[in-house]
């Protein structure tokens, strides 16, 4: 009796931990993953910001910026409609002559909210709303690339897609290479894509970066969200309900990999050319 006792524990033990481990492992996908992405865009852009305030000036990322500054702050305002927040003020974007440098983080733009703290629709929303930036500018650059320079998009999708499958057979000399061939057209075509690279580089260079007060409204209702997911992805593993998962969760997961990777991609290029200017005027 008391050996099939001891089993008995065994068994249900192996199970919870089973259940733990394989939770964990989801949790970490479709949770972790979108947290990872919004806070590597978040840092790219905030270096990128920072090279080229440090090397052409302090305002520099207004007026190379600014398209990005609207972007961002449009995002927030649509979200905080989306979830029914209370519209305080807004203010799409400070002229370079009205920003305060003397604050240690001079607003460039800002959307002021209010919400109820009895509604939780509103409360989750302050997630969303706060990193709202990432998928705004993520939409706007994808709709750029895709109207002005589709075979650039092409390109930017398949190296985004080899960087993440296998990085290590990588190429800078093939991007490069690919890249130039690109730009062999007419002058029509070429005008095109100059816009194009304008309107890219000025929305990534300031779109991307999250505040510090829009990553700290974010992050009691992300956490919410985790134990929301929690609630659910425990239960389903431990009823074996994980085909379930396999197919909606990871395919989400890949989705938004699929998606912003364009983005993070593109950040990463418009980062290494700020770098590339501070090492030739520095």
């Amino acid at each position: 009796m008391e050996s099939f006792f001891s089993l008995v524990c065994s068994i249900l033990i192996y199970k919870l931990f089973n259940t733990l481990f394989l939770s964990l492992g989801y949790l970490a996908l479709g949770w972790g993953v979108p947290v990872l992405i919004i806070l590597l865009l978040t840092h790219i852009c905030r270096n990128a910001e920072r090279t080229i305030d440090s090397t052409l000036g302090p305002k520099t990322e207004i007026y190379a910026g600014f398209l990005g500054i609207m972007v961002h702050e449009t995002s927030h305002w649509l979200l905080a409609k989306l979830f029914h927040h209370r519209i305080v003020d807004v203010k799409l974007l400070v002229m370079p002559w009205d920003v305060n440098l003397n604050e240690e983080h001079p607003r460039l733009g800002y959307v002021n909210t209010a919400y109820s703290d009895h509604s939780f629709y509103q409360m989750i929303g302050t997630a969303f709303i706060g990193t709202a930036p990432i998928y705004g500018c993520t939409a706007v650059i994808y709709l750029i690339y895709r109207l002005f320079t589709p075979n650039l998009l092409k390109l930017m999708t398949n190296t985004a897609e080899s960087l993440i499958s296998n990085p290590l057979s990588f190429s800078w000399n093939e991007f490069l290479y690919n890249f130039v061939g690109i730009l062999k057209f007419d002058s029509r075509t070429l005008l095109l894509v100059t816009f194009a690279f304008y309107l890219i580089i000025n929305i990534t260079l300031t779109g991307f970066d999250l505040s510090d007060a829009d990553l700290k409204s974010s992050y009691t209702a992300g956490i919410w969200i985790l134990i929301f997911m929690s609630a659910i992805i425990l239960p389903m593993v431990y009823f074996q309900m994980t085909d379930f998962l396999n197919y909606y969760l990871i395919g989400f997961v890949i989705w938004i990999v699929a998606i912003f990777s364009l983005s993070i991609l593109t950040a990463l290029l418009v980062d290494f050319g700020c770098h590339i200017l501070h090492f030739f005027i520095n």
